[in-house]
């Protein structure tokens, strides 16, 4: 038994090492860039720093995905994201460091999950992930690989400028081929939860982005900036929902894409995101729900 163990530890990190030599070929200027002078030296620290850190992690977000439902393994980006104290700290007192270390964790994390989804007219695959500028090969992979000819963004986040990142994906997208790219500007996971108004208001939000990724040509891919809160929530009512899936399982996989490690360290999870999908009326979406 150990030896199959470890043989399938070595196998694992061997894959993390081809992943990240691809990833820092990609993204390699944009390490540079992020101290003056084209900085080589602190370009390959972070490089090894991502290196130890993906041969640490264990969380696989796509595992909690039933058999019957789950998708074959993307070979670029990874399919969980992890709490990095630093951003947060950096938000708070340097917002230029704030977006360059942003920039660099979806380098890292594209947080990439998804699945079948059993739509009552048809069956599509459905991915959910962190936004795509800093991950083409991953963007390219999904198009040419994986069927997907729409995107569907759902941040208007303000926490710095990301017009240019929504570009660079959306021009990415358009050459490989992709026909759809809808830019949802009025959904977040921010409103009141006590407000019954507020509720109900995003409640209609979530339907109608349901009712363009069911009616979409092709295979989807719905994003906001980290791939945590407005994704996970519209990913989660919709394995509820439509898919039929338990709430254990929904909060098993929103632990994952929120960097949950315990109790004590909760990463970016939020109970009110979970208790919105839990309390969703799912008869708002019954005429996209077969009928057994």
């Amino acid at each position: 038994m150990w030896e199959v163990s470890g043989i399938a530890w070595c196998l694992s990190n061997l894959r993390i090492f081809l992943e990240l030599s691809f990833l820092s070929y990609y993204n390699f200027k944009m390490f540079s860039q992020c101290v003056n002078n084209q900085n080589y030296y602190f370009s390959v620290l972070v490089f090894l720093f991502f290196f130890v850190n993906e041969a640490l992690a264990i969380c696989d977000c796509r595992s909690t995905i039933p058999n019957d439902l789950r998708l074959e393994k993307l070979c670029h980006g990874t399919s969980y994201t992890q709490y990095e104290k630093e951003i947060g700290e950096a938000f708070h007192k340097d917002r230029v460091l704030f977006e360059q270390l942003f920039k660099l964790h979806i380098a890292k994390y594209s947080n990439t999950s998804g699945s079948i989804i059993n739509f009552k007219n048809s069956t599509k695959e459905v991915y959910r992930s962190a936004i795509l500028s800093e991950n083409l090969a991953l963007l390219s992979e999904l198009v040419k690989k994986r069927g997907v000819k729409a995107i569907v963004v759902l941040t208007n986040s303000k926490i710095f400028n990301i017009i240019p990142l929504i570009n660079k994906e959306r021009d990415f997208f358009t050459v490989l081929g992709g026909r759809q790219f809808n830019h949802i500007l009025d959904f977040h996971c921010d409103f009141d939860f006590n407000n019954k108004d507020e509720v109900e208001l995003a409640e209609g939000k979530v339907v109608a982005i349901i009712n363009l990724i069911a009616n979409a040509d092709g295979n989807v891919l719905i994003h906001c900036l980290g791939g945590e809160h407005r994704s996970e929530v519209v990913f989660e009512v919709m394995q509820r929902c439509i898919n039929k899936l338990d709430m254990n399982n929904v909060i098993e996989r929103y632990k994952c894409h929120t960097g949950w490690e315990s109790k004590t360290n909760k990463g970016n999870y939020r109970q009110e995101n979970i208790d919105f999908i839990s309390d969703f009326p799912c008869e708002l979406l019954s005429n996209l729900v077969k009928v057994h």
